[in-house]
């Protein structure tokens, strides 16, 4: 098995977990009928930044990457960063009780949900980052990157070197 094939599993388990997470799309903003149509539309298996804009919305997107290192051919070392990316008129959070921007309680919430996971590769996932800055005039984001371990699976499989 490739090493790249936890890249469709990891993104398929993320997405149904957030999709399925009611207090996760609350605070994300969703009405009833954006989560029948969530992923695509404010949830992305990739990045995403929308060209046109018709409604004031945050997105949530994810990405992995996997690197492996000449100084060790055991391991290769995924990372799934999460990009919350907001309108500035939809950074505002009223929610009882949570004194927060959209994006640092969603963030929040991640980190919760992800620091620590198990079951995206050897052990358990560890925030390495989670870095707020400006994509333009009219949006925000917060980036947030876990970083695992895994086994680099082109160390199982036969060789051929003629």
């Amino acid at each position: 098995m490739a090493n790249s094939d936890c890249l469709r599993r990891w993104k398929n388990r993320i997405i149904s977990e957030l999709q399925n997470d009611e207090y996760f799309l609350d605070v994300l903003g969703t009405t009833e009928e954006e989560q029948e149509d969530l992923v695509y539309h404010r949830l992305f298996p990739h990045y995403y930044i929308p060209d046109t804009i018709d409604k004031v919305t945050t997105y949530v997107c994810v990405e992995i990457d996997i690197r492996t290192h000449t100084w060790s051919k055991l391991y290769s070392y995924p990372t799934i960063t999460f990009t919350i990316l907001a309108h500035q008129n939809d950074m505002q959070l009223n929610i009882a009780g949570v004194s927060a921007t959209r994006i640092d309680y969603l963030a929040e919430l991640l980190d919760i949900k992800y620091n620590n996971a198990r079951g995206f590769g050897l052990g358990r996932l560890e925030l390495e980052s989670s870095i707020a800055g400006n994509l333009n005039t009219k949006y925000r984001y917060r980036q947030l990157v876990f970083k695992g371990k895994d086994m680099n699976d082109n160390l199982c499989e036969e060789q051929d070197d003629g």
